[in-house]
């Protein structure tokens, strides 16, 4: 009976590790539980390393079958950088409410060129999948994520290695212990970050620190109760609420920022954005004043460096003043505008015509449509106008505040161009402003 129980064991064993060399091993050193070589098709599981830790008697993995929740007393590595590839996942239809929790650091390993290292919590376009991963921390332990990051000597730091992914769909990413949030930052140095209609808070410092506009998918997620959201470089997010944060956008004199935000959420923030170098577009944002204000460096003494690709790819030093165009905030709101006749027929195939009343170097386009509208929601050419401005003056932290209006011209078949509405303030995003234009 005994040798019975011995093969079944060894069976089950085949069946959940021998995936194609795949294993889920111990590094004593560097007290880490080591996953490599699970492919796309079967991903690793918390139950592969469960069922790792049982059959060789670690004692590093704790499984609480009622509420689905594992914990992890030890570093978890996810891929190698050998030529393989390893997928990792958190949360499926078998187990939509699956918890992590690590009392360690996840690292996701660098991968070869053209391959991945992956993991992914949730399944994209499933919203009763809700993974959650939480970090343990104590005062004297700050776990995080490190991706991109490579195991050196006896410690495992995050390496400026643009590989590896990390994909989140409608899950949590938090502290478990609202105490000691995540430290310092969660080092998301990859090559491809998805995250959409996730929760992530409580981290010391920089939520996306390795974010940016080339590397990430950015989608009606809440970031709230931590440092700061982002802090470099180019950033592209949408349907991001900013919440509960000290400094929710960050920007940097080594690597300027350059963000587009579409209908975005400022509430609740210490500060909402501290700019010494780059520019913040925010475009169809419910923007709620901070706390405390908003942070410009003055534009007389604000020095930086800035990739310049005119030149190679050299650094150059630029000082703001040759800048004209950088450290500033623009909120801009997209309009519909409908062009009826005196019967309040609609008019269609006419331009319509924004120009900014306080600098006429600003002018925006649109053509209407069969209902005599400018383009809408979801579709192309809608109008989208500037409807403030905010850049950095002669003394620190005094911008220079522009509110910008309107005079919209229609231009008619016949071709003469005519003024039918004066002092338009876009305020609203998608605000539909009907004109009347008379033969």
């Amino acid at each position: 009976m005994k040798h019975a129980s011995s093969h079944l064991l060894f069976v089950v064993f085949l069946c959940l590790f021998w995936r194609a060399h795949a294993a889920c091993v111990y590094n004593r050193e560097a007290n880490a539980i080591w996953l490599y070589d699970y492919t796309e098709e079967l991903p690793a599981a918390p139950r592969q390393i469960l069922f790792a830790d049982q059959v060789n008697d670690w004692g590093l993995v704790h499984y609480e079958r009622s509420n689905d929740v594992y914990s992890i007393n030890a570093n978890l590595w996810v891929g190698r950088d050998n030529n393989t590839e390893t997928f990792f996942q958190l949360g499926s239809p078998e187990h939509p409410n699956t918890t992590l929790i690590m009392n360690g650091n996840l690292v996701i390993y660098p991968a070869s060129p053209q391959k991945i290292n992956r993991m992914t919590l949730g399944c994209s376009g499933n919203t009763g999948i809700y993974a959650k991963l939480l970090f343990n921390n104590t005062p004297d332990a700050t776990h995080t994520i490190h991706a991109g990051a490579y195991y050196r000597g006896r410690t495992m730091s995050a390496g400026v290695v643009n590989s590896g992914e990390l994909h989140v769909y409608n899950g949590l990413l938090s502290s478990a212990d609202p105490k000691y949030p995540i430290g310092r930052h969660l080092y998301l140095y990859l090559n491809k970050i998805i995250i959409e209609n996730t929760v992530i808070s409580r981290v010391t410092g920089t939520i996306g620190y390795g974010l940016n506009a080339k590397n990430s998918s950015i989608k009606n997620c809440i970031f709230e109760d931590s440092n700061n959201a982002f802090c470099w470089g180019p950033q592209v997010m949408r349907g991001v609420t900013f919440r509960r944060l000290k400094v929710a956008v960050s920007d940097s004199d080594r690597y300027p920022i350059a963000a587009i935000l579409t209908e975005c959420r400022f509430e609740d923030n210490e500060v909402n954005w501290s700019l010494c170098a780059g520019n913040l577009y925010l475009v169809d944002c419910d923007i709620k004043p901070p706390v405390k204000r908003n942070l410009y460096a003055a534009r007389t003494n604000a020095v930086f460096k800035v990739r310049n690709s005119h030149i190679g790819g050299v650094s150059e030093t630029k000082s703001a003043a040759e800048m004209r165009e950088c450290i500033r905030a623009v909120s801009s709101r997209h309009v519909v505008i409908k062009v009826i006749d005196t019967y309040g027929r609609p008019v269609n195939n006419v331009i319509v015509m924004a120009r900014c009343e306080q600098d006429d170097r600003i002018i925006r386009k649109a053509l209407t449509g069969a209902d005599g509208q400018t383009p809408g929601r979801n579709e192309s050419g809608a109008l989208l106008l500037d409807e403030w401005e905010e850049s950095a003056g002669e003394i620190e932290n005094q911008p220079a505040i522009r509110k910008y209006s309107y005079a919209v011209c229609i231009t008619p078949r016949g071709g003469d161009q005519a003024q039918v509405l004066e002092d338009y303030f876009p305020t609203q995003s998608w605000q539909k402003v009907t004109v009347e234009v008379k033969k």
